[in-house]
Parts: C-alpha cells; sequence; structure tokens
C-alpha cells in the first residue's frame, strides 16, 4: 500500500482525468472534490478511509441540491475507483440515497405560465457586460438557457456547445431554423433542430461567443434567482428550480404534441427508451383530446 495525502492523490487524479474525461467534466469534479480536499488534504488516504461519517455530513451541508450533491456523489466515486486502482485504498462509499436514487426520478416540467415568466425575464436581460468585467455575462446565461429550452440540451451539454457547432438551414418550405451539435453522455453525438424564431436570431447573432463563458453552478443560481422573481412577479408561488426542468419542459411539450417516442429518444440523446417513456403519457390534457378525436 502505498502512503500519501489526499491533496497529492486529488492532483494526480485531476491530471488522469484529462486522458478520459471531457474538459467540462474534468472541471466540474475537480471543482466538487476541492472544497474537500481543502479541508482533509494533509492527511492520508488511509486516515480519509474512517471518515466516512464527516465526508457525508460536509457534502449535506455544502451542497443543499439534489444536483449538486449527484455531482458530489459522481466525483467522490470516480475518485474512489481511482484510489482503489492507484494506491489499494478502499474509500467509504456514499449510498445511493444521498442523491436520491432509491426512488425514481420522473420529469417535472415547469407550468407555463412559469416557464413564459421566465423566458420573459431571460429576454430582458440586457446584452451590456464585458468579458473583461469578470462578471457572469448575460450574453452567455441567454445562450445557456435558450439552448436548454428549446433545444432539450443538459446543462453540461449548453456549455459546451462551440461556434461551429452551430448551423443554420432552411426546411423545405423556406423556415429557418438552427442545427446544434450536441456533444451527450458517453461522448455520443446528436442533431437537435431549433426553430423557435428569437432564439434563432439570437444563436445567429451571438453563435461567435459560444460555448457560454459561465460555470455550471453559475448558471444554476442565476437562473433560479430569475425564476423566483419571474414567478413572484405574476402573482404566483415558486416551484423548486433547477436547470433540467428547462430540459424535462421541452421534452414534456413535445410529447404531449404527439411527437414520436424514438423521436424523442434520438432529441434527448436517451440511450434507453425505457429512459424517454417517462415523458410520454404524462398530460391528461392530452388523453382527453386523443378520446375526443377518436370519436
Amino acid at each position: 500500500m502505498t502512503r500519501t495525502t489526499f491533496s497529492a492523490a486529488y492532483k494526480l487524479w485531476t491530471e488522469l482525468l484529462k486522458g478520459s474525461k471531457s474538459p467540462l467534466t474534468v472541471k466540474k469534479y475537480a471543482g466538487y472534490l476541492k472544497p474537500l480536499v481543502e479541508r482533509l488534504g494533509d492527511f492520508e488516504l488511509t486516515e480519509l478511509a474512517e471518515k466516512e461519517g464527516y465526508i457525508t455530513g460536509f457534502a449535506l451541508s455544502n451542497y443543499s441540491t439534489n444536483s449538486a450533491r449527484r455531482n458530489f456523489w459522481n466525483a467522490w466515486n470516480s475518485f474512489r475507483r481511482f484510489a482503489a486502482k492507484t494506491f489499494k485504498v478502499g474509500l467509504p462509499e456514499l449510498p445511493d440515497e444521498f442523491v436520491g436514487r432509491s426512488e425514481k426520478k420522473e420529469p417535472k416540467p415547469l407550468k407555463e405560465s412559469h416557464f413564459k415568466a421566465l423566458l420573459e425575464a431571460v429576454k430582458e436581460l440586457p446584452d451590456t457586460e464585458s468579458r473583461e468585467s469578470g462578471k457572469e455575462r448575460n450574453v452567455s446565461l441567454k445562450l445557456a438557457f435558450y439552448l436548454m429550452a428549446f433545444g432539450g440540451l443538459r446543462l453540461g451539454e449548453a456549455l459546451q456547445v462551440r461556434p461551429q457547432d452551430v448551423q443554420f438551414k432552411k426546411t423545405e418550405d423556406g423556415q429557418e431554423y438552427a442545427e446544434v451539435l450536441v456533444r451527450g453522455k458517453g461522448r455520443k453525438e446528436r442533431r437537435v433542430p431549433i426553430f423557435y424564431p428569437e432564439v434563432v436570431a439570437y444563436l445567429k447573432e451571438h453563435a461567435e461567443e459560444l460555448p457560454p463563458a459561465l460555470t455550471h453552478q453559475a448558471v444554476e443560481k442565476r437562473l433560479k434567482n430569475l425564476y423566483r422573481k419571474a414567478v413572484v412577479g405574476i402573482g404566483e408561488q415558486p416551484e423548486r428550480f433547477y436547470p433540467h426542468r428547462l430540459r424535462d419542459t421541452y421534452l414534456t411539450r413535445l410529447a404531449d404534441r404527439g411527437v414520436d417516442i424514438r423521436v424523442l429518444q434520438e432529441l434527448a440523446g436517451h440511450a434507453s427508451i425505457d429512459m424517454t417513456r417517462r415523458y410520454v403519457g404524462v398530460s391528461q390534457e392530452r388523453i382527453l383530446k386523443e378520446v375526443q378525436r377518436a370519436f
């Protein structure tokens, strides 16, 4: 068994990740473990193996949302596998319940009124912040939002879209659309069309500013604040918001309009069609319309 500190092992792990993970994944994994390294970096890995309670408590107190806890869970498990293979040290395993994986996760689309309010709030953001200012840029936030809300991209996918990944085309009847090359899970690629005219125009104007110059956490924080203010502004009660609900809203909307499940699977980038089936048949309104149309 090799004796080494958590800090030294962390640095080696992040370097090795670069050979197998995308730059965004490397940055995300390293970022979620960094606060723990700052606390326990001087401990040897063998000592870290005895701190399951502390590690779980640290993560629960520092990451309050399921999304953040899932990211920490993924990063920690990656580091655990690395430590076991490289240093022959068994680090504590966090239970699936830590990220709520004991229950089947169902899509949670936004209410139509909430989505419209958030969309208007995003549109109203001025495109005036400069890259040199060091502030979170509104253009970057808008680009990430539009890709998620009107292309169904995951947040991680939206933050990887480059200028050359967006092409502008026209249908046979002359309608212009943006075709976005998406790099999904497992480095699988898919092409997603975006038709919403205002979004197509915005992408065309700002495509050269891709990828969005914001972190995963920054996008989530800003959209949460915008959502809350927008919904309160229309006199309604905000729900729990996280960026993936934009993707849920997009896919549920297509399912409710009768889009074929195989098409949905391709647009979503799901490896299994069982994942896609969660979005089909969730609307009582659609059930009523289909039965009414049949008779």
